[in-house]
């Protein structure tokens, strides 16, 4: 059996509308050893990303 690559995110979505639920070491862990297991961690680790983000862009614009 070969696999074949989704061309397509409706592809890939109905693919894993096959797919069993996730279990509990099927989640993103941080090299700080957070995990992004739920809504609320990805959301939170998203604005923290965000704001280094703007850190480093404020930081560039200074010249540092």
């Amino acid at each position: 059996m070969t696999k074949q690559v989704a061309k397509t995110v409706t592809e890939l979505a109905e693919r894993m509308g096959y797919a069993g639920p996730p279990t509990d070491d099927e989640v993103t862990t941080l090299l700080d050893g957070r995990r992004l297991d739920s809504k609320e961690a990805v959301e939170a680790w998203l604005i923290e990303v965000d704001a280094i983000r703007k850190s480093h862009a404020t930081d560039n614009a200074l010249g540092g």
